[in-house]
């Protein structure tokens, strides 16, 4: 801090005004097989119309219930995140672009030749044709910018370049989508203009120009991971002759791109010859014949996509292993399992148990899931599914947490895509209540009965249990499913898997739990590295407690006390470097059952109060 010897006035700034805000437990995730759409690659989605841009539409098969799966999540909820698995042999569409050359690339020094090569982010057959890139030089004869193509202006010079007496750096690229896969047929799906070949180029606004920065962001297209980090679009030669000085990228024997800083200009100040002109023509433009970028921009069609072999249960098992394991790296609350075989729910199942933090919603299987051939699309019934059998799963499942739930049920729904009707799990539904519970009352309400669980898409259930049958699964963890005469559909449980006995075996306790686990761990973060001592307990409580108080006013808690002071923090505790806060909770239960007393008097009684 500054000193002063004189009369002064010094300000200073001090933050101890940090809040505590509930984090949204909502988000759900899931993971399935799809016929469009980024391949291990979490996507957001927030309804069906995103889905259906970003995933497709449903297969007739049986996997198409994966997509049904997403579709019956968000009729309640607006937050799932999507990760589309693949199996052994799935591939992108591609384009090298010395692909149809004579001969090919001169071969570069000490290697193979380049194969400057771009990918389509989606995978499978259906991309082939259907990707259509075209590119526009500084260098190349063709001058875009016309009626006749999709850019708006002939690339020139950037700013960057400019700024250092260099010329002709800019570079453009098209996407078009020719067979109507991502939009109307002959769209131009994205448009980059004003990129540059230098690596540091940066606009006036200081965003990056280099196109391989720049085209990192496309939805569509990727470039090849194998290539160099630097290795040019625009190719490379072996040895000097006629085209070399329009040809090929600026490090010329090597075939890379280049920087361009005031370290390349002179004593005189001139930029350094080997950097002043970039405008060359890609080596394509050289050597692939009819594609020389002298009529037209230089235009690649992607092929070569294929699905590979089918998606297994495996392959699922270990995207949600890879993708949704790390609590630190990706938030979720929700796992749904979907159309899923036994081993996929207990895979579910142990994640959610590792990480603590969200739960996993089951249903159960009809034969081997997604994957199994057995149709269920027109059945009439589905005698897989009933009371006896639910309680041989409850048995085969065997997991014992409050991190699951279960489902009692399979819905019959109308597949509006195909034209036909086809049974599905329960278990996106029920996670849709659980969202849908928590936006419009709160995370420890339940989501089950006639307020909050009323079920979309029904046309039959697999089974409507009787009485003595809902008795029979609900002591069992397995949370009904059945039609209510006059309220619909409904969910009648709100059970986890827990047996024991106590406030965790409730799905609002648990919700209710890792709300206020996440919340407050959060806020913890801050904590470290402070002061060890009471002021910074004490600031810790304040903060915690407006929270709780909050909670306990929408009717989440009865009661709560913090303890975060000398009586759990003792000197040996400090000097270990610990920090213990006691937060004890008080949850409000859900009614579960009950009892109305009517008496009949005689004629001529009198009610009073009290």
């Amino acid at each position: 801090m500054a000193f002063t010897l004189s009369p002064s006035v010094t300000v200073t700034e001090q933050d101890f005004s940090g809040i505590v805000s509930l984090v949204a437990t909502t988000p759900a995730a899931f993971v399935g097989r799809f016929d469009k759409g980024p391949v291990n690659v979490r996507t957001l989605i927030g309804s069906v119309k995103e889905l259906q841009e970003t995933f497709g539409t449903p297969s007739v098969e049986r996997y198409g219930n994966d997509w049904w799966s997403c579709y019956n999540f968000l009729q309640y909820g607006n937050n799932l995140t999507i990760l589309r698995a693949a199996g052994a042999g799935v591939t992108s569409a591609s384009a090298g672009l010395s692909a149809g050359a004579t001969g090919a690339y001169p071969s570069k020094p000490g290697s193979n030749p380049i194969e400057f090569t771009f990918q389509t982010k989606d995978k499978g057959s259906h991309v082939n044709g259907a990707i259509e890139i075209q590119i526009a030089a500084a260098g190349l004869t063709y001058q875009a910018g016309t009626a006749t193509d999709v850019f708006t202006y002939q690339p020139n010079t950037s700013s960057h370049a400019a700024r250092f007496g260099a010329v002709g750096d800019e570079l453009s690229l098209a996407v078009i989508d020719r067979k109507g896969v991502y939009g109307p047929s002959g769209s131009v799906l994205e448009l980059y203009e004003g990129m540059s070949q230098i690596i540091n180029a940066v606009d006036d606004l200081g965003n990056a120009l280099y196109y391989k920065y720049v085209l990192a962001n496309s939805e569509f297209i990727q470039i090849d991971s194998a290539l160099g980090q630097f290795d040019s679009l625009f190719g490379h030669g072996a040895t000097l002759d006629a085209n070399t000085p329009t040809s090929f990228a600026n490090i010329f024997f090597t075939g890379q791109d280049t920087t361009l800083s005031g370290a390349d200009l002179g004593s005189t100040g001139a930029v350094d010859s080997s950097k002043a002109n970039f405008a060359k023509r890609p080596a394509d433009a050289v050597y692939k014949v009819g594609n020389s970028g002298e009529n037209g921009p230089l235009t690649y069609t992607l092929e070569g996509g294929a699905y590979g072999t089918d998606v297994t249960s495996a392959n699922k098992e270990l995207a949600w292993t890879t993708y949704f394991a790390d609590s630190d790296e990706v938030d979720v609350s929700l796992l749904i399992a979907g159309d899923a075989e036994n081993s996929t729910n207990q895979h579910l199942i142990d994640l959610a148990n590792t990480r603590k933090d969200c739960m996993a919603i089951i249903s159960q299987p009809v034969g081997n899931g997604f994957a199994d051939t057995a149709s269920l699309i027109n059945k009439a019934t589905l005698p897989e599914v009933t009371y006896d059998t639910l309680k041989t799963y409850r048995t085969t499942v065997g997991r014992d947490t409050s991190y699951a739930a279960i489902d009692g049920n399979w819905k019959y729904q109308n597949d509006s895509y195909n034209g036909v009707s086809r049974w599905m799990p329960l278990n996106a539904d029920i996670a849709g209540l659980i969202a849908r519970t928590e936006t419009d009352s709160g995370a420890w309400f339940s989501p089950a009965g006639s307020s909050r669980g009323n079920i979309s898409n029904v046309v039959k259930l697999a089974f409507n249990p009787s009485k003595s049958q809902r008795d029979g699964l609900y002591s069992i963890g397995i949370n009904n499913v059945f039609a209510f005469p006059g309220s619909g559909t409904v969910l009648w449980g709100d059970k986890t898997l827990q047996t024991k006995p106590s406030a965790f075996d409730r799905i609002q306790v648990r919700r209710l739990f890792n709300i206020l686990e996440k919340s407050f761990a959060t806020s913890a973060n801050f904590v470290l590295f402070e002061q060890n001592d009471t002021f910074t307990r004490e600031n810790f409580v304040n903060q915690i407690t407006p929270v709780l108080r909050d909670v306990q006013q929408r009717r989440g808690l009865e009661n709560y006390r913090v303890v975060c002071d000398e009586s759990n923090n003792s000197a040996a505790s400090i000097d270990a470097g610990n920090f213990i806060a006691d937060i004890y909770l008080q949850p409000t239960k859900s009614v579960q059952f009950v009892k109305l007393n009517f008496v009949a008097n005689n004629s001529g009684s009198f009610f009073t109060e009290g």
